[in-house]
């Protein structure tokens, strides 16, 4: 954990009002960047925030953290960075969890959904040269395929939380004599069965389609 000390808070602060149009986005941006200095889930990106801090890149910070990348008609669009108001994993994680969010609230927790999840080629080089070098800087090299992969992750995560409950579910209900059928010679029919199939010829690979079943997802973590 990283506090800023009160000569360098005050400093911070004074830098982006000045460039502010509304005094309250630097109150905002100053209160997002304590937070990330603080927040262990972003510790990776703390010693980049503390150099741009030292540095007084205060236009940058003031425009990173002032305010929560917003929802355009496009979606969840910026430049790759730090901060709430860029594209980072943070971002992508918020974005993936509201949406799953949203599934549950608009179809409800026992749909069967199917996401899709797509990247591209894009890969964050800095080429504007935006950072420092010579400190850690963990967006170098992030890809679009990067921030695919997390959304996987999240998404089945979700799923498998759903599948574990309804398992419990299944379990208390079969201890109490509630399963479908008493079970018995069930097993021994399907497995003549199958051993009559042929087996199917392999085909082409699924494309990333993930049921998400509909929980609780108030608990998952933005990082996965």
């Amino acid at each position: 954990m990283t506090a800023l000390a009160s000569v360098e808070r005050s400093a911070l602060l004074a830098g982006m009002t000045v460039l502010a149009t509304d005094s309250a986005h630097a109150n905002a941006a100053l209160s997002a960047i304590e937070h990330w200095l603080a927040d262990e889930a972003v510790a990776d990106y703390r010693d980049l925030l503390t150099e741009l801090i030292r540095r007084g890149e205060h236009d940058l910070l003031l425009d990173s953290f002032y305010r929560v990348l917003p929802f355009g008609t496009g979606g969840r669009r910026g430049p790759v960075g730090l901060g709430p108001n860029r594209m980072n994993p943070w971002t992508l994680g918020t974005s993936v969890q509201g949406n799953l969010a949203f599934m549950k609230q608009r179809f409800g927790n026992d749909a069967a959904l199917r996401v899709v999840i797509a990247s591209d080629v894009r890969v964050f080089r800095d080429l504007r040269e935006a950072f420092p070098d010579g400190v850690s800087n963990p967006l170098l090299g992030m890809s679009s395929v990067d921030l695919a992969k997390q959304a996987a992750a999240m998404t089945s995560a979700a799923a498998k939380k759903q599948k574990l409950h309804a398992d419990l579910r299944k379990l208390a209900a079969d201890a109490s004599g509630g399963g479908d059928g008493d079970g018995e010679g069930e097993d021994e029919d399907d497995s003549d069965e199958d051993e009559d199939e042929d087996e199917a010829p392999a085909g082409p690979p699924e494309p990333l389609l993930l049921d998400v079943p509909r929980e609780t997802l108030a608990d998952m973590a933005v990082f996965s």
